[in-house]
């Protein structure tokens, strides 16, 4: 400000405080209105007139203002003074306050514990359709949480992120477990969150996505054979198309009819799997053919479901793994397994025999990036033994199959 501005705007003691700008040659270019304050407020006006009464319209406000805050009981005028002084150090303001309460009030008058979200939650997932399997593990993992005393009767939304970090790390188990039951308390706070009861998710990303490189496990050629030919004759069909089509057990075979198996045309109608954005039809090798051709029944599901079809994997797994250990054989694929070990098994042997990572990863269903696809599945198997695995058929090759067209 010039120096006769800041003169001028001296002499004049009434708030809000009205001076001219001068310019270098002395003359008037407007008038200013300062209201002081951090920030800083001010007006311009063209004429002082203007300026004046811009001066008297903020007095006017400011006095009727304070005759509003005159109103208040002493019990408010406390009560607000208390919130100002919470609010301040956040730059924020009773309003804005008022503001984001009322916008949050279902959140806050809803005061839902967390073993009662829990219940809504699992109750939902039922009504889904989530596979038994699914819940089970969900409200194992979810009853450990809240079954701590520092969760016990805690309305949901009160639970913060550094707490959750802290229990997920106080867990004596392996990381993959850990993380696992971090994918369980985002279900969790997603379903809050979904329905009001939580205003933010704490719960997202709670222990980093470490990219140590390690690949998904995979069968080799023996192991797969011995799986199949340790298995329960009806439990075949399950295993082949996990091992030969690289289906997916509770989304896919679990779902699966035998209708939708079309061994004429050689392909597998997958219309109902939950992790496929659109139904697909997956190719029958040959080698799935005849193995499909020693069961194959004219309708009903193809497989077992839920804890049966896990018994009969664990039962076929530990012959499989007794019978190479006494043939002085490695088991490693089937000791270390994990829930999409045939899946991955295909995956990486249909890349490395086929040479198309772009039909491979259309055959499993991806929908995303090629380039995780083959991060993941190429170069895993040298193509011999990748061509060995299309080959494994049942002990006596069926020669007469289903013909084409």
């Amino acid at each position: 400000m010039p120096r006769t501005s800041r003169r001028i705007a001296r002499k004049t003691k009434e708030w809000p405080y009205v001076y001219p700008r001068i310019n270098a040659q002395g003359q008037i270019t407007s008038w200013r209105v300062d209201c002081g304050g951090k920030p800083r407020l001010r007006f311009a006006f063209k004429t002082k007139p203007e300026a004046i009464g811009k001066a008297e319209l903020l007095r006017n406000q400011r006095f009727n203002e304070g005759r509003a805050v005159m109103d208040f009981s002493a019990a408010d005028r406390i009560d607000a003074q208390a919130a100002l002084e919470r609010l301040r150090p956040h730059g924020a303001t009773l309003r804005q306050a008022a503001d984001f309460y009322l916008h949050n009030i279902k959140v806050i008058q809803s005061q839902k514990t967390a073993d009662q979200v829990l219940v809504e939650l699992l109750e939902i997932k039922a009504k889904d359709e989530s596979s038994a399997r699914y819940i089970k593990d969900l409200r194992h993992k979810l009853e450990t949480f809240i079954r701590d005393p520092l969760f016990q009767n805690r309305a949901i939304q009160e639970i913060t992120r550094d707490e959750l970090v802290t229990w997920l790390y106080s867990l004596k188990v392996a990381a993959v477990t850990r993380k696992n039951y971090a994918r369980a308390l985002s279900v969790l706070f997603t379903f809050a969150v979904d329905k009001h009861y939580c205003v933010s998710h704490p719960a997202q990303k709670l222990v980093p996505e470490k990219a140590n490189g390690k690949k998904p496990g995979i069968l080799t050629v023996v192991e797969a054979k011995a799986l199949l030919l340790a298995a329960e004759p009806d439990f075949v069909p399950a295993l082949a198309l996990g091992l030969f089509a690289g289906l997916r057990p509770e989304s896919e075979i679990w779902r699966l009819d035998w209708r939708s198996i079309k061994l004429h045309k050689r392909i597998i109608d997958i219309d109902k799997s939950k992790n496929t954005v659109s139904h697909r039809h997956v190719r029958i090798t040959d080698n799935l053919a005849a193995w499909l051709s020693l069961h194959v029944g004219g309708r009903g599901p193809v497989s077992v479901k839920g804890d049966s079809y896990y018994s009969r994997l664990q039962r076929a797994r530990k012959t499989a793994i007794k019978r190479l250990e006494e043939a002085g054989l490695p088991a490693d694929g089937l000791r270390a397994w994990c829930g999409d070990t045939m899946r991955h098994t295909y995956a990486s042997a249909h890349s490395a025999a086929f040479k198309n990572d772009g039909d491979t990863s259309q055959q499993l269903g991806h929908a995303g990036n090629l380039k995780v696809f083959q991060r993941h599945y190429r170069d895993r198997v040298e193509e011999p033994e990748a061509r060995s695995f299309w080959e494994i058929y049942p002990s006596e090759k069926i020669v007469a199959l289903p013909a084409q067209g």
